[in-house]
């Protein structure tokens, strides 16, 4: 989640790092919640709104150095000469077929969208990512369960029925993710709700 809509950073006026979550839905947000107070004991969280999103944040060095021994970056936004940072998903995510599926799961969840219309009848879900190494990545994610993915500069589609039906039974997204996007029809409505339509 904190390489799609999470940052990590040193906060120089608070002489600490701080862990950070932003979404427009709540229930994303209580997710990152819990998660986190599942994997590293309960945490004081505070709050900010960002235009209509809002961010979830807690402090702590012992937690921030534990997440870059991972990942050396979760900075995935350009410099500014243009160049992106290397980020790297971690290679213990890499490693298991089960734990692909969940990361690919939490960052579809956080940064891809599902579209039922004209267009595209039997469903297409489009997964945003503008960092070329993260996008490279992620594609070989969804390659390696069989998944094919079509590449943008902006980011990845799924499209064919097979690969849509092998994206509904192994990766689907979380429960509490929602269409957000206020032009959509399907405003509000669960992402999965959506996906499963696409096989009547």
């Amino acid at each position: 989640m904190l390489l799609s809509d999470g940052s990590l950073y040193f906060d120089k006026s608070k002489r600490t790092y701080c862990i950070q979550f932003t979404n427009t839905v709540e229930g994303m947000l209580d997710y990152f919640r819990h998660i986190t107070n599942c994997e590293f004991g309960k945490r004081n969280f505070s709050y900010n709104r960002c235009g209509s999103a809002k961010s979830a944040r807690f402090f702590s060095v012992p937690i921030a150095k534990k997440l870059l021994s991972e990942a050396s970056t979760f900075r995935t936004a350009p410099f500014a000469d243009g160049t992106h940072p290397k980020c790297k998903i971690p290679n213990s995510i890499l490693l298991s077929k089960s734990f692909t599926c969940a990361f690919l799961r939490a960052y579809c969840s956080c940064d891809g969208s599902i579209s039922i219309d004209r267009s595209h009848p039997r469903g297409v879900i489009d997964i945003a990512c503008y960092n070329p190494h993260l996008r490279s990545q992620l594609s070989n994610c969804f390659e390696s369960l069989g998944i094919r993915v079509s590449h943008s500069t902006h980011g990845l589609r799924v499209y064919d029925k097979r690969s849509l039906s092998i994206f509904s039974t192994k990766v689907r997204f979380l429960d509490e993710s929602r269409i957000s996007d206020s032009r959509s029809k399907n405003l509000g409505v669960r992402k999965n709700a959506l996906l499963d339509s696409c096989f009547p």
